[in-house]
C-alpha cells in the first residue's frame, strides 16, 4: 500500500460505522427529544398511559397497548375491575393480531409460547377483575367476557360453561345471549356424533 492511497477496506469499515452510527442517532431517543436511555413510557403519568393504551386497543393494536396497560399498574398501584377487563381483553387479543408483510398476514407474537403466555396473563387478570367486580352485574359481565375469550381460543365448552354461570350471577344482556346460543348450536353436533358411535 503505497501512503498516498488510502486503504479501501479500511476506508470502507469507517464509512459503514459512521453509517450505523447515524442511523442509531437519528431512531434513537435523541431523535424524538429525549435523553439518551430513556423509555417515554417510563416517564408518562398513568392518566397519560391509560388514554394512550385506549387509543391503540380502540385502532385493533392490541400488542403495541400492552406496555401501556403496565405503565398504568406501576403508576397507579390499583385499578378496578374495569381496567382489568380492558387489559385481559387486549391480552388475548394480541395474541390474534396480525400485520402486513408483503401482502401476508403475519402474527405479531413472535411464538406460540408468547401468545400462550399473553392468553395466561389474560386469564389471571380476568380472575382479578371478577374478584374486585362491584355487584353482580358487573361479577357477570367479567365472567361474559372471560366465556367469550374461551370460545375465540377454541376452549367452547369451556366457554359455554363460563357464560351458564354468568347467567346464573346476572341475567345476560340480549346480544350475549345471542352468542350463548350460537355456542349451544356449534357444540350440539358433536354431541350428537358422539352419541351415535
Amino acid at each position: 500500500m503505497s501512503p498516498d492511497r488510502p486503504d479501501r477496506p479500511a476506508a470502507r469499515r469507517m464509512a459503514a460505522g459512521l453509517l450505523v452510527a447515524g442511523l442509531a442517532l437519528a431512531s434513537g431517543p435523541l431523535a424524538s427529544g429525549g435523553s439518551p436511555g430513556t423509555d417515554p413510557i417510563a416517564t408518562m403519568t398513568a392518566l397519560a398511559a391509560a388514554d394512550s393504551a385506549d387509543r391503540l386497543m380502540n385502532a385493533g393494536r392490541y400488542f403495541e397497548a400492552i406496555p401501556y396497560i403496565a405503565r398504568v399498574e406501576r403508576v397507579a398501584g390499583s385499578v378496578d375491575a374495569n381496567f382489568l377487563l380492558r387489559a385481559a381483553s387486549a391480552e388475548s387479543n394480541a395474541g390474534f393480531q396480525a400485520r402486513a408483510v408483503r401482502g401476508l398476514a403475519i402474527p405479531v407474537t413472535r411464538s406460540s409460547i408468547e401468545r400462550t403466555e399473553l392468553m395466561s396473563r389474560s386469564f389471571q387478570r380476568f380472575d382479578l377483575a371478577e374478584a374486585k367486580s362491584v355487584g353482580l352485574d358487573q361479577r357477570s359481565t367479567v365472567i361474559a367476557s372471560r366465556a367469550h375469550q374461551l370460545a375465540v381460543w377454541g376452549f367452547a365448552r369451556e366457554g359455554y360453561a363460563e357464560y351458564r354461570r354468568a347467567h346464573q350471577v346476572h341475567a345476560l344482556d340480549v346480544a350475549t345471549l345471542r352468542d350463548v346460543r350460537w355456542l349451544e348450536l356449534a357444540l350440539r353436533p358433536a354431541a350428537a356424533g358422539g352419541a351415535s358411535r
